[in-house]
């Protein structure tokens, strides 16, 4: 009911789609935009509904499933370095010292997670030109991430075990594995958030330039703004996927086409994001030993939140015959290493908190693809485009193979 009222709002400020991006790792990325005709007073309204799923992920070098592009669960550590407030919650534990025994193999206390991810989201974007090429972007994105079939595999045997620990214990454990870790405040199922995503408003100033000798002209864009931080994840849900990025951002986008042929248009983009630190409080590792995305040790700490790059290049044929028009785009988006700064370095210690593949950064590569269609005559200017895309990830580090499929309408006043 509160995605149909926000619908509803946008809808009717904005009354359209097409839009800028602010790439994530668990999706592919949408096409980053050309530069803004500099028209005067030109008003364009774009709104834009995809979706995708996957069970795919790639971790540091190869496909896996989305639940393990951060490598193995090691629980056999998960209390190694946990502090008797923790603990306590749930007292004598076999988890408590389970880290302190020796196993006859080291895939003992070991798990892969598996589980599937899905995306529908709807966004909106309103640009407004001024006169000398100035204009002011505004882009508002609504998400709802799924991730669900959540199961594991543990590689814990008898055989690994050895004669220092309890297997029947562990068997028992691991039954019970998911109201075990909800005394420590972690839940293992299903996530569902629907939410308004962080908004994005710009200022940019465009240069469309035609007189030219050999090619047809030259269009550049520069854009810089600020990203409001709607989208927070659920922390205590392990597997939910924030919809945002949860921190003011300050991104800057540079975009440049020429065109040939009074066709062809080809072009580059480059811009972006740095963000502002903010205090969380979160669950982060208390030994070198842990590893993925299970941890029951939570505090507080200064994130600083690693910033984005992304650099592209697209070739647009536009309208080949009359009203059609298509787009082949890449796109290489990458993710800084995000730094933790906790406050209680009794318990947490920087080297090792920040030892943690959940804070490496990602890298994504996409190929965009698009069709469009333009309603607009002569006569009938401020007729729709309809656009079907695909933006399709084909390789990365700590991604989701997630490919998005959509259709988008806008209108130029």
């Amino acid at each position: 009911m509160r995605f149909k009222r926000v619908f509803l709002i946008l809808f009717i400020l904005t009354f359209t789609i097409c839009s800028i991006d602010n790439p994530h790792f668990f999706r592919g990325s949408y096409f980053f935009g050309e530069p803004r005709i500099a028209k005067d007073n030109l008003f364009t309204s774009q709104i834009r509904f995809s979706g995708g799923g996957t069970f795919d992920g790639i971790n540091r070098e190869c496909k896996t499933n989305i639940l393990q592009i951060y490598g193995r669960e090691n629980i056999f550590e998960l209390a190694n370095g946990a502090p008797e407030s923790v603990l306590d919650k749930n007292p004598g534990s076999f988890l408590d010292t389970l880290w302190q025994k020796t196993p006859a193999n080291k895939n003992f206390g070991q798990m892969d997670f598996f589980g599937h991810f899905q995306t529908i989201e709807l966004d909106f974007d309103i640009q407004q030109n001024f006169k000398y090429g100035i204009f002011t972007e505004l882009y508002v994105p609504i998400r709802e991430l799924q991730t669900h079939n959540i199961s594991f595999k543990d590689f814990s045997t008898k055989e690994n075990a050895g004669p220092d620990i309890n297997f029947a214990q562990w068997q028992n454990f691991v039954r019970y594995f998911d109201s075990y870790l909800n005394r420590y405040g972690l839940c293992l199922h299903s996530s569902k958030v629907t939410s308004l995503a962080d908004m994005t408003t710009l200022i940019g100033w465009t240069l469309n330039y035609e007189d030219t000798k050999y090619i047809d002209y030259i269009d550049a864009s520069i854009k810089l703004g600020v990203v409001f931080p709607f989208g927070k994840k659920k922390v205590d849900n392990v597997f939910a996927i924030s919809p945002g990025y949860g921190h003011w951002g300050f991104p800057v986008y540079v975009d440049l086409s020429v065109g040939l042929y009074e066709w062809l248009t080809l072009g580059g983009h480059l811009s972006g994001i740095v963000f502002g630190s903010d205090r969380e409080n979160l669950y982060m590792k208390t030994a070198n030993s842990q590893n993925g995305l299970i941890k029951i040790t939570k505090g507080a700490a200064t994130v600083d939140f690693g910033s984005i790059l992304t650099f592209g290049l697209f070739l647009r044929g536009d309208h080949v015959n009359r009203r059609f028009s298509f787009l082949l785009a890449y796109r290489y988006d990458q993710q800084f290493a995000t730094k933790l700064r906790p406050f209680d370095l009794s318990t947490f210690r920087s080297a090792i908190v920040n030892n943690d593949s959940t804070l490496k950064g990602w890298v994504m590569h996409t190929i965009d693809f698009s069709m469009e269609y333009d309603f607009a005559t002569y006569l009938c200017p401020n007729r729709p485009r309809l656009e079907l895309f695909f933006d399709i990830p084909v390789a990365g580090k700590r991604i989701f193979k997630t490919t998005m499929i959509g259709l988008g309408v806008s209108f130029d006043y």
